[in-house]
């Protein structure tokens, strides 16, 4: 039948009620956490999981495609064996095998041969026809989903036969792929640009066959609405079927996401009601939507529909028989209250009604309808109670739930009121209250912002015996806000108290909703409870705990979730609590390859370059394993300017040895720059020199270069070699000194001693090099002139010369007061240079030097 009764069954036409997948009830009680790190001495990055080789698949079967793919193994064994390939021979038998198949799809157990068969004829040189390598896609590509994603066949068949054939056939079944491997963006694109290169192709059976490959693979509702946007587009003539397919397959999908009901009014007003090549509506058509509309109470929508279509159809709805008549009045009359439809447009269904049937005619649902309809309709109690006596059938939960639902939606029906519908039916009718009822009550108290009237009340629903998990779970969305709500109560949050209920909920669920999810996950991260969040998305996301990087879980599917986690490491100061969150992160959810460089760069910032290195080698690891992007220039940029300032001499030679095996990168002057930079810090001598020499057959060194072999030769080297190297910046190198150059020479005259000659070069910058001295210049030559004399004469000339810049040095608070005794004057070259960089290097040194304290990963 196309109808059935509506208002005894609330999960509608499209199975579910609220926008989550529901779980079984959880088999014992959630276990307490603990307020200590959980997440410490896993492995952050996982060796690939090794499976069967494809010549370890079994034949057993003695159908005739079995043996035949028995055959082919044979030959590919024997070919790999003897170098010797019958490529013919294997294209002949995979012939054989693709019409043999039932349906000519090859049974996905056999697909590891089939890969192996094409690349063996590929490697040959065999040429093989379009409509050959078409077919045998079809073969492949037609499975199911999760049987073919890690078959790499799939995209090689695909990149020789997308021009080729039935294009658009051929387009969806990829686009499939593509959803099945997480991909549905790429997927979204390419059927978007299928259907607009191939609109003479676009007709009703494409466009279903799309619906029910996006239906089954990974739904989502904007992948549906932008089918549809794209077949509107080609000027495709839709049928009425097919919107009906669309509508059902939308509504059932994005009940599983968040926002569901807006959503769904927006894919209603778009697709139907203010689009213009909808064809004729049927009764057909309002049943659907407002079936769906109840199941995602989408109230405005399913307002929109009792109003401009309902009526009107049922003025034409000529049914087969009374019953079906019946059927979509109940549906009309429960819309226009649970819509909040203005009064006059139910009363006139109504009068409708009563004009075609006699309430001897009425079922027990048709009398709830009705009692629910004068529940919305007027306040008095007295009016439902007549109504009641006059129905032949005893009243119960259903007919309960049914006022107390309006009694409670309703803004002008008072909480009295609410209590008299209670004890109306609990006392007089003893009629008791179930997980409905409380769900409704509890919806109410959380309208209301009353949060502890809602925790006695889902305490005493407890105490009642009231099982939430019951009707497939559907009322467990009401705890969900229950929670929601305690977790975003003002400042501060009592979190033993939410964890409290959170525990009672969890007699019900193994797992809340992701909204409850996110909004607990972010309680523990503002109380900065992270080892309890850690344990909390262990026993919410599951897997093998033993596992420390399921992470199958991608980033988009869980914004809110990834974002909180993500916001957390970047802000907080506490590297450890950073860290294990981190751990956390990584092990639960498939980073975007954005996050990377952040946060490589924060634990840097958190002086955790070890972090740093594990987060660039699981980058390395997912590139290899997913074919995810390789490391950027800009991160090995980044790491070895961070290790080398930190001194972290296991990550320089570590990320270095990456770099030489890093084919993706080409070597430039900033990545050289960057490289000398690391080893100048850890003063690795012959390193550095050894970079040198290599960077000079470059096209052209830079001024970063000079700046580093400045500092490089003033450890190193004499002043002779400093002054030799800084005369041959423009004659030998082209380079025009920078204020960073000049910032190293005057250091190194004044590391070498030679302060005066540094005051003067500094005062004559502007003149000899065009360069007007910095705050940092003035810095560095007041911060090297060691001795007090000399110091004080570089005050002296910067508060007659550059006051404001002094000034500001002064507020900064940069300016060091280090001096040696003056009888060192320029007599010890030696000792100043110790006492030097005692002094100024020395507090840097051990701010930034690398110790271990992290787990050993």
């Amino acid at each position: 039948m196309l109808f059935r009764r509506f208002a005894t069954v609330t999960r509608g036409r499209i199975g579910i009620q609220y926008g989550r997948l529901l779980v079984p009830r959880a088999t014992q009680q959630c276990r307490l956490y603990a307020t200590k790190p959980s997440w410490v001495n896993r492995w952050l990055i996982k060796s690939p999981s090794t499976g069967g080789t494809w010549e370890e698949t079994e034949v057993e079967s003695t159908e005739v495609w079995d043996q035949t793919a028995r055959r082919l193994k044979e030959d590919l064994i024997r070919a790999k064996n003897t170098k010797n390939v019958d490529s013919k021979g294997i294209q002949a038998l995979l012939s054989m095998l693709v019409e043999q198949s039932p349906d000519n799809r090859i049974n996905p157990k056999y697909l590891p041969i089939v890969e192996v068969a094409y690349s063996m004829m590929i490697d040959s040189g065999l040429k093989l026809s379009l409509e050959y390598c078409e077919k045998l896609f079809h073969a492949v590509a037609s499975n199911p989903a999760d049987e073919i994603m890690r078959f790499s066949v799939i995209t090689k068949l695909y990149s020789v036969i997308y021009k080729h054939g039935n294009v658009l056939y051929n387009a969806v079944l990829y686009a499939k792929f593509l959803r099945i491997q997480g991909k549905i963006e790429e997927s979204q694109k390419l059927l978007n640009t299928s259907f607009k290169q191939n609109q003479h192709l676009v007709n009703d059976e494409v466009v279903k066959f799309c619906i029910d490959a996006i239906k089954s693979t990974n739904s989502d509702g904007q992948s549906l609405s932008k089918i549809l946007t794209v077949a509107k587009d080609t000027k495709c003539d839709l049928s009425l079927e097919v919107y009906h397919e669309a509508i059902i397959a939308f509504s059932e999908t994005v009940a599983k996401e968040r926002d569901s009901s807006d959503k769904f009014s927006l894919f209603v007003n778009k697709f139907v009601l203010k689009n213009d090549a909808f064809p004729s509506y049927s009764e057909e058509t309002v049943v659907i939507i407002l079936d769906a509309c109840l199941a995602l109470n989408a109230t405005k929508t399913g307002n929109k529909v009792v109003t401009n279509m309902g009526l009107s159809v049922l003025e034409s709805f000529q049914p087969k028989n009374r019953e079906m008549l019946l059927q979509f009045y109940e549906l009309l009359l429960m819309s226009c209250s649970r819509f909040r439809v203005d009064i006059h447009v139910g009363k006139e269904v109504v009068d409708k009604l009563y004009a075609n049937f006699d309430e001897k005619d009425f079922a027990k649902e048709t009398w709830d309808v009705i009692i629910q309809w004068k529940a919305y309709e007027s306040p008095k109690i007295d009016e439902i109670k007549g109504l009641i006596g006059r129905m032949e059938f005893v009243p119960d939960q259903a007919t309960l739930n049914g006022v107390l639902r309006m009694a409670c939606e309703n803004l002008h029906h008072d909480n009295a009121y609410v209590k008299s519908v209670l004890d109306y039916f609990n006392k007089e009718l003893e009629v008791d209250s179930d997980v409905e009822t409380f769900s409704l009550l509890l919806q109410r108290c959380l309208e209301e912002k009353d949060l502890d009237t809602a925790e006695k009340m889902f305490e005493k629903s407890l105490s009642e015996g009231c099982q939430w998990s019951s009707q497939d779970g559907k009322f467990l969305k009401t705890l969900d806000e229950l929670l929601v709500n305690m977790c975003n109560m003002p400042p501060p949050v009592d979190t033993y108290r939410v964890f409290r209920v959170f525990q009672k909920v969890k007699m019900f669920t193994d797992t809340v909703g992701y909204d409850a999810q996110v909004a607990i996950l972010k309680m523990f991260l503002d109380g900065d409870f992270v080892p309890d969040a850690g344990r909390f998305l262990e026993d919410e996301l599951g897997g093998d705990k033993r596992d420390s990087t399921r992470n199958d879980l991608p980033y988009y599917k869980v914004p809110e979730m990834y974002e909180a986690m993500y916001d957390y490491i970047m802000t907080r100061e506490d590297y450890k609590n950073c860290w294990l969150l981190y751990g956390y992160l990584n092990r639960f959810i498939k980073l975007p390859y954005e996050s990377y460089f952040p946060t490589m760069k924060r634990f840097c910032d958190l002086q955790r370059p070890d972090a740093a290195l594990l987060i660039f080698k699981y980058l390395r690891a997912r590139n290899k394993k997913e074919g995810m992007r390789p490391p950027s220039e800009a991160m090995y940029i980044l790491l070895f300017n961070e290790f080398g300032r930190m001194l972290y001499e296991e990550g320089v030679k570590t990320l270095h040895l990456f770099f030489k095996m890093d084919l993706s990168i080409d070597t430039n002057i900033n990545l050289q720059n960057s490289l000398m930079s690391a080893y100048c810090n850890l003063e690795e001598d012959e390193k550095v020199m050894e970079l040198w020499s290599q960077t000079e057959t470059f096209p052209a060194i830079n001024n970063d270069t000079a700046t580093i072999m400045i500092k490089q030769l003033t450890r190193s080297s004499t002043i002779h070699d400093v002054e030799d190297f800084w005369l041959s910046l423009p004659e030998t190198y082209n380079l025009t000194p920078t204020s960073d150059n000049l910032r190293q020479y005057i250091v190194a005259n004044c590391y070498h001693g030679y302060y005066m000659r540094a005051l003067k070069i500094t005062k004559e910058a502007s003149e000899v090099y065009g360069i007007e001295p910095t705050q940092d210049i003035i810095e560095a030559l007041y911060n090297w002139s060691l001795l007090p004399s000399r110091k004080a004469q570089v005050e002296q000339w910067a508060l007659e010369n550059h006051s404001d810049k002094w000034h500001a040095l002064q507020q900064k608070g940069t300016l060091k007061s280090y001096v040696l005794p003056e009888n060192n004057d320029n007599n010890s070259e030696e000792a100043l240079r110790a006492e030097a960089i005692s002094l100024l290097e020395g507090e840097r040194t051990q701010h930034n030097k690398y110790v271990p304290e992290l787990p050993d990963n």
